[in-house]
């Protein structure tokens, strides 16, 4: 599949948004439309350029080439210009050992809060039980249970509140967790042997060296995944 002259533009110098956008916009040209290769041009002057430069250091990809003098722009002056390409077998490996060690952490983030929410919402609710008797003969003395919301306006905004910031937190930590996820998926079958025992499993590389077997050795495990980081 091939495709040409899309594009995407942000009005807000440094928006956290637009780059967010543009991730996801990218993991789906490459997850969802099986695109191999993706690059694009700016100009040199562009404050853009910056961002893009931190973009590909972080997922991945390069600057691939560099046209100089390549048009006049509204001021008459000619202006250089810029390319960046990111590959598929590059994507989203721009991972470090810091958020791989945080993957376990992540992953229990997101059972907090989930379980935060469903404690905040249940302060939504009031729960009674009251006594009555039976409308009917032999008019016996019953328990009823009765529910229904309680909170004054105040109260009612600061549980929406809360539970906004905890739905902002879960949204994060559940980001955060997919791109691990996808890169797993994107690296070595040994590789992701080696990412899984160590720092999803934290297990010594001893251990580690034990699951791959044959003439691994705590040392060359380690090495190995060093090299295979620096490679990337």
């Amino acid at each position: 599949m091939s495709a040409y002259g899309f594009g995407i533009i942000s009005f807000r110098k440094g928006s956290v948004e637009f780059a967010h956008d543009v991730y996801r916009v990218v993991c789906n040209l490459f997850g969802k439309y099986r695109m191999n290769r993706i690059s694009w041009k700016a100009y040199v002057d562009n404050p853009a350029v910056r961002g893009y430069r931190n973009f590909i250091k972080k997922y991945g990809g390069r600057e691939c080439a560099y046209h100089r003098q390549i048009a006049r722009l509204q001021d008459g002056r000619l202006h250089d210009m810029v390319e960046f390409e990111i590959l598929a077998e590059e994507w989203g490996v721009a991972l470090d050992k810091k958020v791989l060690s945080d993957y376990i952490d992540i992953c229990e983030l997101i059972s907090e809060t989930e379980e935060e929410i469903r404690n905040l919402r249940k302060k939504e609710i009031a729960h009674d039980k009251v006594t009555g008797s039976n409308p009917e003969f032999p008019y016996q003395l019953m328990s009823f249970h009765v529910s229904g919301v309680i909170e004054t306006d105040l109260d009612g905004q600061k549980l929406k509140r809360e539970l906004e910031l905890l739905k902002e937190r879960k949204y994060r930590a559940e980001k955060m967790k997919a791109e691990i996820d996808r890169w797993m998926k994107t690296i070595p079958a040994r590789m992701q042997r080696i990412v899984r025992r160590k720092y999803f499993e934290r297990k010594t590389w001893e251990e580690v060296a034990i699951k791959l077997g044959k003439t691994a050795t705590a040392d060359s495990a380690r090495m190995e995944f060093e090299r295979f980081l620096q490679k990337k």
